[in-house]
């Protein structure tokens, strides 16, 4: 990791503030409970992406946050592990009613994360134009979306191709959604023509590549034990090289690491060409700077978060499936090889 990892100086407030948030919307009482949740750490999560919004903005990006990894964990109990794609395309297509584009009302909630966009829809849209709810709305129904496309994975059996994998892996893991909450708390947000050139649309990507991939070596083993999941890319890498669990991590790592020596080259060798297309004063460079002063807290704070949070910590994990189904013990790494990359994978790609 390149860049240095900062902290917002209200930890210790976004930290309650967030889990009564939680408690509030009934998270806390099913899928997650108290000892979960704390393990995680979202109010950390929080501070090191995005140290810079100010607050009362930050305490906004904080619930976002809780209630995306919320949407995933209740999805992997309710729809993924039982194996439930119609009844998840039916709850997916419902948030959709609780993303308005003006003051139409919205059904009563039937579930946490219903009751979350309920909260957290009119506070963050209230000031934004419908050009701007309309483009949100299309991010938290494409991130909440993403879960559907996994699931039809897990259900077929099928390793994803890995440049598909890698375009629907910026979709599941919320970046563009993010950077419109942050602005819409605070952030720093670029005038359009800046935001839809190259040398930036570039580096947003890089900004969910590089902490999506690194997720995926962390959380391969909780994800392929418990969730059985297939659309992870060292599964998909596995599938697609024929390779083993290491050297499909070691191929994502350098990946991960490619990706940003790239960020800095397009910083040193793009950036100032673009200032110069566009004829951009000091202050809308010294805009630009901020922006990716931002990229680089969100790509730095996903890194140090993964290494201090017990999110993928077995150990907090749901009791009935907390432990590995299947053979353990000396000489067993094979059959459990074998759980995790479903038979249709082993022999390459389906």
């Amino acid at each position: 990791m390149p860049w240095p990892v900062r902290q917002h100086p209200d930890l210790a407030e976004i930290r309650p503030a967030a889990r009564a948030w939680a408690a509030e919307m009934g998270m806390l009482a099913f899928v997650w409970d108290g000892h979960r949740y704390d393990s995680t750490d979202f109010g950390l999560f929080v501070a090191l992406t995005h140290p810079d919004v100010p607050a009362p903005g930050i305490h906004l990006v904080a619930h976002w946050i809780i209630w995306g990894t919320y949407l995933d964990d209740y999805f992997v109990e309710k729809y993924k592990l039982p194996a439930k794609p119609v009844q998840a395309r039916l709850f997916v297509e419902r948030l959709a009613l609780f993303l308005p584009a003006g003051e139409a009302p919205t059904p009563i909630p039937l579930n946490p994360v219903e009751r979350g966009l309920v909260d957290l829809w009119p506070r963050t849209t209230s000031t934004m134009d419908s050009a701007a709810r309309a483009v949100l709305a299309r991010q938290v129904l494409g991130f909440a979306g993403g879960n559907l496309w996994e699931l039809a994975n897990r259900v077929h059996q099928r390793a994803p191709d890995p440049v598909d994998f890698v375009e629907m892996r910026r979709q599941t893991i919320g970046r563009g959604q993010a950077a419109a909450i942050a602005g819409a708390a605070g952030g720093v947000l670029l005038p359009p023509e800046i935001r839809r050139s190259r040398p930036i649309q570039l580096l947003d990507a890089i900004a969910a590549d590089a902490p999506a991939l690194f997720n995926d070596i962390v959380s391969h083993r909780i994800e392929t034990e418990y969730e059985r999941e297939i659309s992870n890319g060292v599964v998909v890498v596995q599938a697609f090289l024929r390779c083993d669990r290491d050297r499909a991590m070691a191929v994502l790592g350098d990946l991960v690491t490619a990706r940003l020596r790239q960020f800095e080259h397009i910083v040193a060798t793009e950036l100032p060409v673009l200032f110069d297309d566009l004829a951009l004063d000091a202050a809308g460079q010294q805009q630009v700077v901020r922006y990716l002063d931002g990229l680089r807290a969100w790509i730095a704070g996903w890194h140090a978060w993964h290494l201090r949070t017990g999110r993928f910590d077995q150990r907090n994990l749901p009791g009935p499936r907390r432990l590995l189904r299947g053979p353990a013990g000396l000489g067993t790494a094979a059959a459990r090889l074998r759980q995790a990359l479903p038979d249709p994978l082993i022999g390459g790609r389906s």
